[in-house]
């Protein structure tokens, strides 16, 4: 019997080289692994035309899928992308913020505030820190108003501006990246 052919699609994991490698195979399967830069091409590609037939997708779009009651797709317990989140706050050194309790009543930036390590991120502020996720004011990246608030925002999650050179407003981002609240 002809080997079943399976492609799936996922970014650039050492935990899935050697099944694109072909040091790994599975028995009885002709799998093309396809690795892309982003994990949101594929979560596009695949929630808007179905174009693999497996890959990695994000957590909060899957639930948001199946919350619906309408989902093409069936989650298997396996985690290619893991990054430890506690480390991916960063604030502003003149802003006084020196806890993540101080985060309430601030304006923080989210790259999207439906993104599957913003939700968690909000998750563990509310239950391991004891912080009013109701209190913060939540600014998206991805929105416009964003953009004209960022001299207002004093905590960024997730990432330093993408530029290492500038902020939106101009100003050096290095205040930014020097000044990262860890959580523990």
């Amino acid at each position: 019997m002809a080997p079943l052919p399976l492609t799936y699609a996922s970014c650039r994991y050492d935990r899935i080289e050697p099944l694109r490698s072909g040091e790994v195979h599975a028995e009885g399967i002709d799998l093309n692994v396809m690795v892309f830069p982003s994990g949101r091409q594929i979560f596009d590609r695949m929630v808007g035309g179905g174009e693999f037939d497996a890959s990695e997708l994000s957590a909060s779009e899957f639930v948001a899928h199946a919350g619906r009651g309408n989902s093409p797709f069936v989650a298997i317990p396996v985690f290619p992308s893991r990054v430890f989140r506690h480390g991916y706050i960063f604030i502003n050194k003149r802003s006084g913020i020196r806890t993540p309790k101080d985060l309430e009543d601030r304006r923080v930036g989210l790259p999207l505030y439906t993104q599957t390590a913003s939700i968690w991120l909000r998750g563990h502020l509310m239950h391991q820190f004891g912080v009013g996720i109701s209190k913060i004011r939540w600014v998206q990246a991805r929105s416009r108003p964003a953009v004209h608030t960022a001299t207002r925002i004093r905590c960024r999650c997730f990432a330093p501006w993408r530029s290492s050179k500038t902020r939106p407003d101009g100003r050096s981002a290095s205040s930014w990246r020097a000044a990262r609240l860890t959580l523990t």
